[in-house]
């Protein structure tokens, strides 16, 4: 009898145990019939797995039973060749690999400022993208592998780190891909097997020119051009001895002393389109009014 209880005890725990693991490892899956969406519970967040056949203009909501939407899943519109526009949410964090593979229609899409990562071939075969803008680094090579009419690309502030790999093979149209200052590393090859034609935008003196350089890649400055090669002014370009003197050296140094008045002005001049004018040393006499201890005259003895 006790070994009956046992065994009925035993078993117990083995079913038990079966249905906790049951609970713990399956993924919950969706579909919401209102709008069409397929998706997926992982702990409080919601992961966009796919949509409908029927929709054709896809607008990710935000939120999905009161849980933020911040992933849109691996393979989650692949191959839909028929969807003609996606609009993703601010919520959205991650987008992973394959995620808009074969989107070929979509000609344009806007991505989350806080977007995190972007995985690799997520948009693979857009052929009608024209236009990117990407706020986060990029870790996961082609990830625009045959987008075929992307022109511009635009890396946003938040960037700093494109990694290895090759995030725009085959983009035979790209001519302009704008990097700012704020990244400091680029990967190998990222740039790699790229229309020979395009030219990276950026601030003359940041990482991306350096590398451009070593790299023998077309660069242009957007801002931070040095001093030195700012074009001197008319002025500037005149030798010292055909700089025209000023009426005060013109007059006799007699004449100078006396109608003078020099203030803090004489010796410093706001306007900085006006050459400045060298005086000779001299030092200073004051002269002050005995009844009251003021200043009322300065004179200049010339050396």
């Amino acid at each position: 009898m006790k070994s009956k209880k046992i065994l009925v005890v035993f078993v117990f725990l083995i079913l038990l145990s079966i249905l906790f693991s049951v609970k713990v490892f399956a993924v919950e899956e969706y579909i919401d019939r209102t709008n069409g969406f397929h998706f997926k519970i992982v702990g409080n967040e919601i992961t966009i797995t796919g949509v409908e056949d029927y929709v054709k203009v896809v607008n990710i909501p935000s939120t999905i039973d009161g849980k933020n939407v911040t992933t849109i899943g691996s393979h989650a519109f692949d191959g839909r060749n028929d969807i003609l526009k996606i609009t993703i949410p601010e919520t959205v964090e991650n987008i992973e690999d394959f995620a808009f593979d074969g989107c070929e229609n979509i000609t344009e899409i806007k991505l989350p400022n806080g977007l995190v990562s972007l995985g690799g071939y997520a948009f693979n075969n857009c052929k009608s993208l024209k236009e990117i803008e990407i706020p986060c680094n990029l870790i996961s090579g082609s990830t625009f592998d045959g987008c075929t009419k992307l022109e511009k690309v635009t890396f946003t502030n938040n960037v700093t780190t494109i990694g290895a790999g090759i995030y725009f093979q085959n983009c035979v149209s790209l001519k302009e891909i704008y990097i700012p200052s704020s990244v400091t590393s680029v990967g190998y090859v990222a740039f790699d097997l790229v229309n020979s034609n395009f030219t990276i935008y950026g601030d003359y003196n940041s990482y991306i020119r350096q590398y451009c350089e070593e790299n023998g890649i077309n660069f242009v400055a957007t801002s931070g051009q040095p001093q030195e090669e700012q074009k001197p002014n008319e002025e500037e370009q005149k030798p010292n001895g055909e700089q025209k003197p000023s009426e005060e050296e013109q007059k006799p140094q007699g004449q100078q002393n006396q109608e003078q008045k020099p203030t803090q002005n004489n010796y410093k001049s706001n306007d900085k389109t006006v050459a400045p004018t060298i005086l000779p040393k001299a030092r200073f006499i004051n002269y002050y009014n005995t009844n009251n201890n003021i200043c009322t005259n300065i004179k200049y003895n010339f050396l």
